[in-house]
C-alpha cells in the first residue's frame, strides 16, 4: 500500500471515528437512578431522631467501620449502574443527615463525577430523608421545594421536588419519594400512602397547568406496586405513564414474595425505559423462600454486611 494509501485509510478512519463518538454524545440518554439505601445512618447520636439503634453501643451495633464498609459499597452500586460512567440524578432514600451524603460522593469512587446534593431535614421520627444528587456538568438546578406530607397526628418524609436543566437544554421538575410504610399493615396504613399520593398529584397539576410540556421524572419508594389505589391516584387523569407497571420481576423481596415498590413514573410523551438494575453481586440466594433475594446490610437485628433491602432501579430518557 503506498505512503498515500496509508495515510487515507488513517484519515477515513479517524473520521468514522470522532462521527461516531458524536453520535454516541448526541444519543446518550440523560440517566437517573433511585435507590432506598437501607438505613444510612452516621454512626453517632442525634438527640432530634429515634436513631440510637444505628451507633456503635446500640441494638444494631453501628460502628464507623460497619458505616465506611456500606458508603464504599453504596458507590460501587450506583457507579456500576452506569457500566462506568455514573447518573446524572440520583435520588436516594433512608438516609440520615446532608453529612452522609457528602461522604457519599466525597469518599467513595463517586469523588470524580463533580456530584452536588439537594437535600433537606424532613419530619420523620426516624431522622430519615430523602435527597437528590446531581452531576454538576449534566445538571443545573434552578429551584427545589419540599411538599409536606401529614395527616392527623402523623407527619412522615416530604416529597422532593427539583426543578432544573438537563444536558443545557431541557427544563424537567424530578420528584423523590419515600412513603409511609407498610409496617402496621397494608390496610391500617393505606390511607397515609393515598395521602402523599394526593400531595404529589397536586403538584404534578400545579406544573401541567403553568407548563403542559415540562418533562416530569417522579421516583421513590412507594410502598406500594403499580396497580394499588395510592398509585392509581396519581396516574389517572394526568398525562404521566408508570415505566414500572410491566416489570416481571421485583425491588424488595418480603417473606418470599417479590414487590414493586421502586418506580418511575414519567411524563406520557417523554421517550425512554427503565429497569431493575438486579446485577448478581446485589442478591444472594434465599435459603427459607428459594430463589434469590436483596444481599441486605441487615437481617432483623443481626449485621449481615450487604448492600440494601431494596434493588436499585435506573432509567434513561432521550431528549
Amino acid at each position: 500500500m503506498s505512503g498515500f494509501a496509508k495515510i487515507s485509510c488513517l484519515f477515513f478512519f479517524f473520521l468514522l471515528v470522532g462521527i461516531h463518538s458524536r453520535a454516541s454524545e448526541k444519543g446518550s440518554p440523560f440517566r437517573v437512578l433511585f435507590y432506598n439505601v437501607e438505613n444510612l445512618f452516621y454512626p453517632s447520636d442525634d438527640s432530634l431522631s429515634l436513631d440510637d439503634d444505628f451507633t456503635p453501643k446500640g441494638n444494631r451495633f453501628w460502628t464507623f467501620r460497619r458505616y465506611n464498609d456500606k458508603i464504599i459499597r453504596l458507590g460501587k452500586v450506583i457507579l456500576s449502574s452506569g457500566r462506568g460512567d455514573a447518573p446524572d440524578l440520583v435520588g436516594l432514600c433512608e438516609i440520615e443527615n446532608r453529612r452522609v451524603l457528602e461522604e457519599l460522593i466525597q469518599k467513595t469512587s463517586l469523588r470524580i463525577f463533580n456530584y452536588r446534593i439537594l437535600h433537606k431535614e424532613s419530619p420523620d421520627k426516624r431522622g430519615i430523608d430523602v435527597a437528590l444528587l446531581y452531576r454538576a456538568d449534566r445538571f443545573y438546578p434552578l429551584k427545589y421545594k419540599l411538599h409536606r406530607v401529614e395527616g392527623e397526628g402523623w407527619s412522615t418524609r416530604e416529597i422532593l421536588e427539583v426543578c432544573g436543566i438537563a444536558k443545557d437544554k431541557d427544563t424537567i421538575s424530578v420528584f423523590v419519594n419515600h412513603w409511609p410504610s407498610r409496617y402496621s399493615g397494608v390496610l391500617e396504613t393505606r390511607d397515609k400512602r393515598v395521602a402523599a399520593a394526593n400531595v404529589l398529584a397536586a403538584a404534578v397539576d400545579s406544573i401541567t397547568f403553568a407548563s403542559p410540556q415540562r418533562k416530569i421524572v417522579i421516583c421513590g419508594d412507594f410502598n406500594d406496586e403499580p396497580g394499588d389505589k395510592s398509585l392509581r391516584i396519581l396516574i389517572d387523569g394526568r398525562p404521566l405513564k408508570n415505566l414500572s407497571k410491566e416489570w416481571k420481576s421485583g425491588t424488595i423481596k418480603h417473606q418470599g414474595q417479590w414487590s414493586i415498590f421502586d418506580q418511575f413514573i414519567v411524563s406520557k410523551y417523554m421517550k425512554g425505559q427503565a429497569k431493575i438494575f438486579s446485577v448478581p453481586f446485589l442478591l444472594e440466594p434465599d435459603e427459607k423462600f428459594m430463589g434469590r433475594r436483596p444481599c441486605r446490610t441487615y437481617i432483623g437485628f443481626r449485621y449481615h454486611g450487604g448492600f440494601s433491602d431494596h434493588l436499585p432501579v435506573v432509567a434513561g430518557f432521550y431528549f
